[in-house]
């Protein structure tokens, strides 16, 4: 059994990352490209502090891989991605788990780490059928995902939410509104710029790197991402972001001109995606969070996170569960965590009932 490190021999361990991913049918979180674009964003973010991604090889074949990035954002030192749960090991064997498990066990008490967070990708359930990081001292901190269902027999529309396909219809319908879509066969990066300016528009401020942005484009022109907009009247409203690998794909970011806010423009853009990718043989579409419907330990939606996620379940599909792990190697912040959650817990409670879809 060899261990080959990302910082000591990087293009050998690509080379296996690359076979790993094939092996175990990942989906686009786990691309070459989405984890460079990762460790960009987490170093323009200040919060990178070191990279310790391993391949484990066994008689001379790749058995196992983790991305691990160590980060440290207010005094908390944690394994995860610009804060938040990072993607869990991949395996092809048992041995290879349990290697990966304990080498993450071994980096984290030798970089001080606070706590581990892991998250197994939805689109693997197939693949990995538990949450085998319960079977590692872990803390079960999952919830749900939607994933938009493209192998449902019939036309789409008719699996949509009644709203959600009236609002497409009327767009449809609407000679001034214009899709378009960006991809590998219709590069254009001066469209992907005009996307980066509405991003910061929407958001008020500018919350990624110009790099990330440029990384992404470049998973568009490697053929895995699309770009899809719209316009009014000539004019580009909105847009949104897919990522895409072998026949899955993941909802990535949207923006839109706030001034448009009240049309149903993430409506269309998400009916042009679903066109697109049934017609390119993805069949399941991650729409990513904020999808659960409800508070969980780690995750406190406000009301716009959970219209989100309901706007999310208008399309046809279904709930999977998005396993995740979480390990506290610091106790004190175990404590201060669960306090904050409880405190969360009890003000929701106190609430006036509503009821959930």
């Amino acid at each position: 059994m060899e261990l080959i490190k990302k910082a000591d021999q990087e293009e050998i361990f690509w080379k296996h990352w690359d076979t790993i991913v094939s092996r175990t049918s990942a989906g686009p979180r786990y691309m070459q490209s989405a984890i460079r674009n990762f460790i960009e964003m987490s170093t323009s973010r200040e919060l990178l502090q070191a990279d310790e991604s391993v391949i484990v090889v066994q008689n001379n074949e790749p058995v196992g891989a983790v991305f691990l990035p160590i980060e440290e954002k207010e005094g908390v030192r944690s394994v995860s991605f610009s804060g938040r749960h990072t993607m869990a090991p991949l395996y092809t064997s048992d041995f290879a788990r349990k290697e990966l498990m304990n080498y993450v066990d071994e980096v984290s008490r030798s970089h001080k780490v606070d706590k581990m967070m892991f998250v197994i990708d939805p689109l693997l359930n197939q693949t990995f059928s538990y949450n085998f990081l319960l079977a590692h001292d872990y803390l079960d901190d999952s919830f749900l995902t939607y994933l938009i269902d493209l192998t449902l027999p019939g036309d789409p529309l008719k699996h949509c939410r009644r709203g959600h396909s009236s609002d497409i219809k009327t767009v449809l319908k609407d000679a001034d509104y214009e899709r378009f879509t960006v991809d590998k066969a219709h590069p254009n990066y001066d469209l992907h710029e005009e996307y980066r300016e509405l991003h910061r528009i929407d958001a008020g401020r500018v919350t990624r790197s110009k790099a990330s942005f440029d990384s992404q484009y470049k998973k568009l022109t490697d053929g895995n991402a699309i770009l899809c907009g719209v316009r009014y009247k000539g004019k580009a409203i909105a847009y949104a972001y897919y990522e895409m690998y072998d026949d899955k794909a993941v909802y990535a970011s949207a923006a839109a001109d706030p001034e448009m806010s009240d049309r149903p423009l993430y409506h269309i853009l998400m009916w042009s995606a679903m066109e697109y990718f049934q017609a390119n043989g993805v069949k399941w579409i991650d729409a990513g969070q904020p999808s659960n419907p409800s508070l969980q330990f780690g995750y406190l939606p406000d009301e716009k996170m959970k219209n989100i996620a309901r706007f999310k379940r208008g399309f046809g599909g279904r709930f999977t569960n998005e396993a995740r792990g979480i390990k506290y190697l610091n106790k004190e912040l175990f404590v201060k965590e669960s306090e904050a959650f409880r405190d969360a817990y009890v003000a929701e409670l106190e609430k006036p009932d509503h009821v959930q879809d």
